[in-house]
């Protein structure tokens, strides 16, 4: 039963009353980025109603948003956006919260995210695009959904097109899908590489 006793919230006043509503546990993670990935709305709803920082990131750089759409907490990704959390924030490895929801393919938060203004092409500052991220983690649905949400081929910081992904995937699948949208199989990243060799070698 994930329902607060009246003792639990009362508890959680008091220290958040210390000053201890998003500070990191010995592991860097926040307690609003831990109820996040649990999807315990109530616990969120009060740490945020207690003054809780909806954007404060834990020590590897994921926001809260980023952990709700990363484990597909809908009510989570939903309250944090009513509080504010800024549905583009970045990492400090450069991914949105829809490159969490793409790496594994959740479809209903990225909607959720989408409706709240997030980029579905999200050009890269040095890190990934969604469709980059949901090629390398081969969720072909996403893929095919977020393309018809705008979602463009842009390349991620080491010149790779989805293309590349796709291929240090293996994802045959997705491969396909991408030569029937006339993809090059030959554009080179930046170390003069075509999608060939990465998928021969799985570099």
């Amino acid at each position: 039963d994930l329902a607060l006793s009246k003792s639990q919230r009362e508890a959680a006043r008091v220290l958040a009353l210390a000053g201890d509503t998003s500070n990191a546990w010995r592991d860097g993670w926040t307690r609003l980025a831990g109820a996040a990935s649990r999807n315990e709305i109530e616990r969120v709803s009060l740490l945020l109603e207690l003054g809780a920082d909806p954007d404060k990131a834990i020590r590897d750089g994921r926001t809260p948003l980023y952990v709700a759409a990363q484990f597909n907490s809908l009510e989570v990704a939903t309250a944090l956006l009513a509080a504010g959390a800024d549905v583009n924030g970045r990492s400090k490895n450069d991914k949105t919260a829809l490159h969490g929801a793409a790496r594994y393919g959740h479809i209903e938060v990225a909607q959720i995210l989408l409706d709240a203004g997030a980029d579905p092409a999200a050009p890269p500052r040095g890190g990934q695009t969604p469709p980059n991220m949901a090629a390398r983690g081969n969720q072909v649905a996403f893929a095919d959904w977020l393309e018809g949400q705008g979602a463009s081929g842009e390349r991620h910081k080491n010149g790779w097109t989805p293309m590349h992904d796709a291929a240090r995937s293996e994802d045959t699948g997705q491969i396909a899908k991408l030569l029937a949208q006339a993809f090059a199989v030959d554009e080179r990243d930046n170390y003069d590489r075509t999608p060939l060799p990465i998928a021969a070698l799985g570099n």
